[in-house]
């Protein structure tokens, strides 16, 4: 990986919400239980519930896993595949949500995708990545103006 101008290039990028690691992954469980939450009552909202659950703590439960593997997943990209997330405009991160979606279903926690399967899976990690972004950009802009504060 090149060296840098800027040692907050990354955390400028959105990749990173924080210079230390384990707030970072906190801020990132935080952020992925209000979006999986949030798009679990809007889908159920209009009638078309794309995650099946039997009780909310299996859904907060399942963030968790997400979490855990998306972040996983992105440090490993960012640290020794740098050159192919810029190639890829960050794009990639849609296709690692979707196999880390899918994967934390296979944990017996009470949350699968309604049938269609594959469909909803798609629908889900395509609305969930948008949103997840807005909620980060909201997070980064409320950071911003702390800072200028202080």
């Amino acid at each position: 990986m090149r060296k840098r101008n800027n040692d907050l290039y990354v955390e400028k990028m959105g990749l990173f919400l924080n210079k230390r690691i384990e707030i970072h992954i906190l801020i990132a469980i935080i952020l992925n239980i209000l979006v999986v939450v949030t798009l679990s009552g809007l889908f159920s909202l209009f009638k078309t519930p794309l995650i099946i659950y039997n009780k909310v703590s299996g859904l907060i439960i399942y963030s968790i896993i997400v979490t855990i593997f998306i972040e996983a997943i992105k440090l490993f990209i960012v640290r020794y595949f740098f050159e192919i997330l810029s190639k890829t405009k960050g794009l990639i991160f849609i296709l690692i949500n979707g196999v880390c979606i899918y994967l934390s279903t296979l944990f017996k926690v009470g949350v699968t995708f309604k049938k269609p399967y594959l469909l909803s899976l798609l629908l889900f990690v395509i609305v969930f990545t948008f949103v997840k972004l807005l909620f980060v950009v909201v997070y980064q802009k409320i950071q911003f103006v702390k800072d200028k504060e202080n």
